[in-house]
């Protein structure tokens, strides 16, 4: 039998693990995203510039939709199933003066336009962090997008267990609780901004039962 949705929701960060719990936000509705058009800027080059990071240097430019099937166990869907990590969804309200700030900004744009090819996951960790976001008015931005997503049907009990496997193997516990929801969800890709995550992710790869990868490089698999 599963556990009701919000008794995990309701557990502080501190009950689970130690972590960074600045929340993170976005500006966006349902079908439409309505973020600042970021995209606008450096329209044209697409260079990214000197930003530092895994991405330093490299070229983005936004695209075309290419058709992108995916293949999970076997199945066969139109879209990808993304789960977003809620520093991607604060990366448009961050310095956009850094380069690569910005051109992650653009490509969590992108990806959030993408509802032809992508299918989103809402999970209560989001719910939990965002709640925690001092700046209220894009607190109740990111809430509202969110609230345009069905709500995963999640076990709590084992979104719980598997949190604390994922501690055990270095991830921090907001980072660990979102991985356990988006595998707990059926998510075919985690994505994140956060270095530490990733860099985790890389070395815990053969343990996870999510792909975990950053936002220009998603784009970079779904726009051409």
């Amino acid at each position: 039998m599963r556990a009701s949705r919000g008794t995990l929701a309701a557990k502080t960060p501190e009950s689970i693990g130690s972590s960074d719990t600045s929340a993170r936000s976005a500006n966006t509705s349902r079908h439409r995203v309505v973020f600042p058009d970021w995209r606008a800027i450096e329209r044209g080059t697409g260079q990214m510039g000197r930003g530092r990071g895994p991405h330093a240097g490299r070229p983005f430019r936004v695209g075309p939709v290419v058709r992108h099937d995916n293949r999970r166990d076997g199945r066969h869907t139109e879209s990808v199933k993304v789960y977003v990590d809620i520093c991607c969804l604060k990366r448009p309200f961050d310095d956009q003066s850094q380069p690569r700030i910005r051109v992650e900004a653009e490509a969590v744009l992108a990806l959030l336009s993408a509802t032809d090819r992508l299918a989103f996951v809402r999970a209560s960790a989001h719910d939990l962090e965002n709640r925690q976001y001092p700046v209220i008015s894009r607190a109740e931005r990111v809430q509202a997008w969110l609230d345009g997503l069905p709500a995963a049907d999640l076990d709590d009990g084992q979104v719980e267990a598997r949190t604390g496997d994922l501690i055990e193997l270095g991830f921090r516990s907001f980072d660990a609780f979102h991985l356990a929801s988006a595998e707990g969800s059926g998510a075919d890709v985690f994505v994140t901004t956060d270095d530490r995550l990733l860099a985790t992710a890389r070395r815990r790869d053969e343990s996870l039962g999510v792909r975990v990868t950053d936002p220009v490089s998603l784009v970079e698999e779904v726009f051409r």
